[in-house]
C-alpha cells in the first residue's frame, strides 16, 4: 500500500484505496513527550505493514520553531522510521518544495502575504487543491498528506504521472 504521512501532533495520513485517495487525521497529543512517542509508535504499528511504501514529509524547519516542537517532530519521524524498518516497509522522505510544486504548482507564499501568515497560506492552498480535485473537505494536515501522496504516486507510478500533469487537471470555474 502507498501511504503518506504529514507528521505532527495532529498527524495527517493519506493512502490509496484502489484508485481513490483517502485521508484521516491521527491525534497524537498525550500527557507527556514520552506518551506522545508511545502513542505514535502504537498508531504506526497499526498502519504500516511489510511491503508498504511510506512517504513522510522531510523535516525542514524554519527559524522560530521552538526546541520543544523540533523534538516532537523529530521524535515522530523516528517512530515512523523505526516501525517502517521493523515491518520491512520502504520509506521515502519527501521535501516540502517537491510535493508542493507538483501538487499545487507553488512552493512559497507570495511576498505580499505577511511572513507570519505564509505557512497558513500554503496550508490553505493545499486544502483548495484537494477540493479542486474532488477529494472532499479535509483538514490542513490531511491536505498536506494528500499532496505528499499525490507526489509519491506520480513519482512511482508512470501511468498516474501522466494523468496528474496540468494538461489533464480537472478545471473547475
Amino acid at each position: 500500500m502507498l501511504i503518506a504521512i504529514d507528521p505532527g501532533l495532529a498527524c495527517g495520513l493519506a493512502w490509496i484505496d484502489g484508485d481513490c485517495p483517502t485521508s484521516r487525521l491521527i491525534d497524537l497529543k498525550a500527557s507527556s513527550e514520552g506518551a506522545v512517542y508511545a502513542r505514535a509508535r502504537h498508531k504506526f504499528l497499526e498502519i504500516i505493514n511489510g511491503g508498504d511504501v511510506i512517504g513522510i514529509e522531510a523535516m525542514i524547519l524554519p527559524g522560530g520553531v521552538t526546541i520543544a516542537s523540533r523534538l516532537v517532530l523529530f521524535g515522530l519521524r523516528s517512530a515512523v522510521v523505526a516501525v517502517a524498518y521493523e515491518r520491512g516497509a520502504r520509506l521515502i522522505e519527501v521535501e516540502p518544495h517537491r510535493w508542493r510544486r507538483h501538487f499545487m504548482n507553488v512552493v512559497h507564499a507570495p511576498r505580499t502575504v505577511a511572513r507570519k501568515h505564509r505557512r497558513q497560506w500554503l496550508k490553505d492552498q493545499a486544502q483548495k487543491t484537494v477540493k479542486l480535485r474532488g477529494w472532499g473537505d479535509v483538514s490542513a494536515d490531511e491536505a498536506d498528506a494528500l499532496g505528499i501522496l499525490d507526489y509519491l504516486r506520480a513519482t512511482l507510478e508512470p501511468a498516474y504521472a501522466i494523468r496528474s500533469t496540468p494538461l489533464f487537471e480537472r478545471q473547475i470555474p
